[in-house]
């Protein structure tokens, strides 16, 4: 079975094509990929404000924002890591 067969069959799509058995590690799969997506998300508003498309106010602000929830995932996934055995 291929990736794309799993994904046309599966009937949450990309959602579903990685399931996890432990609440405790889809908890540190969920905060692993929030903290990625807020990465990126900074990322393209830094090259926004780069390009013209976004105020300064309107940068700092969703960075700030950003930044404060990508604390506290990063402390979640240390949290998930230590108590499953990991560093």
């Amino acid at each position: 079975m291929n990736i794309s067969s799993l994904l046309q069959s599966s009937k949450n799509g990309v959602d579903s094509a990685v399931e996890v058995s432990y609440p405790l590690y889809r908890q540190l799969l969920e905060a692993y990929v929030e903290d990625a997506a807020i990465e990126d998300s900074i990322y393209y508003l830094g090259e926004a404000l780069r390009g013209g498309a976004v105020d300064v106010d309107t940068f700092l602000k969703s960075a700030r924002n950003m930044a404060r929830r990508q604390f506290f995932l990063r402390q979640t996934v240390q949290k998930c890591v230590a108590k499953a055995g990991g560093r």
